[in-house]
């Protein structure tokens, strides 16, 4: 394995992989996940702990957000400001949450109304074409 330095000037020999350029590679990639899987985790963590904050409604308790993440760092990364936003009450969720419920179900009537009035017109005129309105005749 050192005698393959001496063929190949360019080629470094490490002897902790053995020489091997390809676990060289691979152990070089796998550094680089592993890193960017950390900062994928600490993204996620400061997710979660700013959504917990939204939704925390004047509780007093602490939940370990504060220490583990500066929220001065979102200022200086450029990923949010430093201003605290007034929590909701519950009634304000409650109200919330009760216009979207109305605004989607009013949705899914309209759409089900487009959907089903051309269906029942068609049905309705089959009823009069084969003159089934009449109890007597059918």
């Amino acid at each position: 394995r050192i005698e393959m330095a001496d063929e190949f000037p360019g080629i470094e020999c490490n002897q902790k992989n053995g020489g091997n350029p390809f676990l060289e590679f691979l152990d070089n990639v796998g550094k680089d996940i592993e890193n960017i899987g950390r900062h994928v985790g600490n993204e996620w963590d400061k997710v979660v702990c700013n959504v917990s904050t939204i939704f925390k409604n004047g509780n007093s308790e602490e939940d370990g957000c504060q220490a583990k993440h500066d929220h001065n760092s979102l200022s200086t990364r450029g990923g949010g400001s430093t201003q605290s936003k007034p929590e909701l009450s519950d009634d304000e969720i409650d109200e919330y949450v009760t216009k979207e419920m109305e605004k989607d179900a009013k949705d899914h009537i309209v759409t089900y109304l487009k959907v089903a009035r051309p269906m029942l017109s068609d049905l309705a005129g089959l009823f009069e074409e084969m003159n089934m309105d009449d109890p007597t005749k059918v």
